[in-house]
Parts: C-alpha cells; structure tokens; sequence
C-alpha cells in the first residue's frame, strides 16, 4: 500500500448558519488541527483560550458551519489500478491506495 500525507496547511472556511449575510471566513490551518486552534492562530479568537474567559469567546462560532480544503493531486505517485482513497485516523488525513 502506498500513502500520501495530507497533514500540513489547509484552508478553513466557515460561515454563519443563522446569519444569512455574514461573511465568509477563509483562513490557513493546519491539518491534524481543530476549528477552535485555528481561528486562535490567526487573531480571530483569543491566542490563550484557556486565560480567564476567552474560552467564551468561542460561542460567537458555535453557529457557524466549517469546512477544510486542500488541492491534492490524488494520483500523483499511485500506481494504475488499484483502489485509492483518502482516510483519517485521528492523527491527520492521508490518501492511499490498496492494490491487492
């Protein structure tokens, strides 16, 4: 089997589901990583959120809907044939291709 790693920089999209003319959040983020971490990282949540309250800085988010995005070329590297598919295990995303 051969594997892709996916981890590294993403892009992190989000927009507000209760909001219909809210705009749309683009940000770089890291893949393993979480929502929360992200928006910390670039400014739009508090850089400690576990200092004091900040952590109540995340409920102005809780109605937002999230998505990450990467661009991959998905057979680059793979082998013809094959079955190739993309899997997270909790410590990040790969692709990868069994050719039994």
């Amino acid at each position: 089997m051969q594997i892709i790693s996916l981890n590294g920089e993403w892009n992190l999209k989000g927009k507000n589901q209760t909001v219909s003319d809210d705009a749309l959040i683009n940000i770089k983020a890291t893949v393993p990583g979480c929502v929360q971490l992200d928006l910390s990282d670039t400014g739009y949540l508090p850089s400690d959120l576990f200092m004091g309250l900040n952590i109540k800085e995340a409920e102005k988010i809780e109605d937002y809907e999230w998505w990450y995005e990467k661009e991959f070329d998905f057979y680059r590297g793979f082998h013809k044939g094959g079955n190739p598919a993309c899997a997270g295990d909790g410590k990040g995303i790969r692709a990868e291709q069994r050719t039994e």
